[in-house]
């Protein structure tokens, strides 16, 4: 299993270099994201093509893991610098106990598990 961030979400959809690669693991694997995530990508790209995505719950033990992971890695206390949307990718990831597939710079500055197929670009 693989927990996919918001950016992933955003690649795809707007057929960004990573996006087929991107494409190919959501299809093929056993992937998990939250209505949190899932609003933030559908809010990001309003009145663009979404792609099919099925999501999991968000509850007490998210909202805690996402509330240490601002206080540990969250913008103007950190470089990773995460916004309310990756403290959601983070806290999945965690309490999980998966990987995230995520694009950007912010994931790698922190403790996560991340999927080797991640982008930094």
């Amino acid at each position: 299993m693989i927990t996919i961030d918001t950016s992933v979400i955003i690649a795809m959809s707007l057929n960004e270099p990573e996006a087929k690669t991107f494409h190919s693991l959501v299809t093929h694997g056993d992937i998990l994201i939250s209505w949190p995530i899932l609003l933030e990508a559908r809010i990001v790209l309003a009145g663009r093509k979404f792609p099919n995505v099925t999501a999991g719950a968000f509850g007490e033990r998210h909202y805690f893991v996402a509330e240490k992971a601002f206080d540990q890695f969250g913008k103007g206390r950190h470089p990773a610098s995460l916004n309310m949307g990756d403290c959601f990718s983070y806290a999945v990831s965690i309490v999980a106990n998966a990987p995230l597939l995520f694009k950007g710079h912010d994931f790698s500055q922190t403790d996560l598990k991340l999927h080797p197929t991640s982008s930094s670009a």
